[in-house]
């Protein structure tokens, strides 16, 4: 703005006066003429230079308008980097235990209460209807069971006489209802002693010690658990 000024004093400065040549006005001399010329001379360096520093004046604030465009535009660039941070992480944040595999441990305090939808009332009662084939698991053959224990009714259900605890004086009537129940035998480690006995020589009648056999020297335990449990020293 300051170059502007400038150029705009530089119009409207008044010419230099001469003197009118009249009746009246002598014709100026040589040395007249030559101050005269040198104070143009003057007043047109000054003019030059004033327009130089206008010039330059005009380029700097190019430059700091260039430079303050690309700041606003990193700004701006940043601005919309923000932005899509921000809409990412408030995406993350809105997700809790109803609307993801999120367990609702994780929701915390803030968390919004989970409304439990309302159960319509209809006509059918929860659990299983009449007719639906039940889901259970199938029977093992007789010949997979170990075990066969007889439940008896210990008395009538219609008039309470007692019945009797045998099978074999019971009067049973259709087929049992089989119910069967599998368990895991208790685990048992089988140990096997290795008994190095010490024999004297009839000939020499010196004694010698038998060795361990060379598939149980290395370790106290069998090929199954000795790569869990570790190899213990070899005795002595």
């Amino acid at each position: 703005m300051g170059a502007w000024k400038a150029l705009r004093k530089l119009g409207r400065r008044r010419p230099l006066k001469r003197p009118r040549l009249g009746s009246q006005q002598r014709p100026l001399n040589r040395q007249e003429l030559q101050r005269e010329n040198k104070q143009l001379r003057e007043e047109n360096e000054r003019l030059r230079k004033k327009v130089t520093e206008s010039e330059k004046q005009v380029a700097d604030c190019e430059k700091q308008v260039a430079d303050c465009e690309k700041q606003i535009a990193d700004c701006e660039k940043q601005i919309a980097d923000l932005e899509r941070q921000l809409a990412g992480r408030g995406a993350l944040w809105a997700k809790d235990s109803t609307n993801s595999s999120k367990p609702p441990s994780s929701d915390g305090p803030a968390a919004a209460r989970r409304l439990k939808p309302a159960r319509c009332r209809g006509r059918r009662k929860p659990g299983g209807q009449k007719g639906h084939p039940g889901r259970h698991r199938e029977l093992q053959p007789l010949e997979r069971v170990d075990e066969i224990v007889a439940v008896l009714p210990p008395d009538c259900r219609h008039c309470g006489q007692p019945l009797p605890q045998q099978i074999e004086q019971a009067q049973t009537r259709g087929e049992a209802h089989r119910y069967q129940v599998t368990e895991l035998p208790p685990l048992r480690a089988h140990i096997t002693e290795y008994q190095c006995h010490k024999v004297g020589c009839p000939h020499c009648g010196r004694a010698t010690r038998a060795e361990l056999p060379a598939q149980v020297r290395g370790s106290a335990f069998g090929p199954r658990p000795g790569c869990p449990l570790g190899r213990a020293p070899r005795p002595p």
